[in-house]
């Protein structure tokens, strides 16, 4: 729509121009091409001198920065050897150190089983020699009873004697009947006399 418009204002302004004046606007525009022609080949010479001067400045700079680049990648590379044998190194430690753990770990290892093994036989003969006492504490006490047994047993024969001797036959009844249990502790001598009680 607009450029319709525009078509027909240009195109009534042509028509009311005459050809005098059309000529002259023609010339004015050819010259106005020609300067902004030269205009623009000025500026492009310009522009080609100031990029080859950009460019060169921009080739040095990029020389120096890759020669400063090359430098740093150098020192890098120096650096990065340098660590790689600090941690070479810190490895050769690392393992000598582990293999140290591990034969110490082995050797307390040993250390422990056979300390184990030790206690294991110390508390069997700790059990066994606490047996052996429980056994000796039984038969002290029997033979300590068999004692009193055998002390009691010569007290009753003592005094069914004398009851026998006294004629309490009762009393001598009652001894005798507590001896007969406890016959086996009496001496020889002392079975005859219980057997000749017991036949009186």
């Amino acid at each position: 729509m607009a450029e319709t418009e525009k078509k027909k204002t240009e195109d009534t302004g042509e028509e009311a121009l005459s050809r005098k004046r059309r000529t002259a606007l023609v010339s004015y525009l050819a010259i106005l091409f020609a300067v902004a022609f030269l205009l623009v080949a000025l500026s492009m010479v310009i522009e080609n001198k100031r990029l080859q001067s950009t460019n060169a400045a921009i080739k040095n700079d990029s020389q120096k920065t890759s020669a400063n680049l090359n430098k740093t990648i150098t020192d890098m590379q120096t650096e990065n050897d340098e660590l790689t044998e600090q941690i070479s190194a810190l490895q050769q430690q690392l393992d000598e150190l582990q293999t140290e753990a591990d034969r110490q770990a082995a050797e307390a290892e040993d250390q422990i089983s056979a300390l184990t093994a030790e206690r294991d036989s110390l508390q069997e003969e700790k059990t066994a020699l606490e047996t052996e006492k429980t056994e000796l504490n039984e038969s002290l006490a029997a033979a300590e009873q068999r004692a009193a047994d055998a002390i009691e047993v010569s007290e009753l024969l003592q005094k069914a004697i004398a009851a026998n001797d006294e004629g309490k036959h009762k009393t001598l009844q009652n001894c005798l009947e507590k001896i007969e249990p406890l016959k086996d502790l009496l001496s020889p001598s002392e079975l005859e006399w219980y057997e000749s009680l017991i036949m009186d």
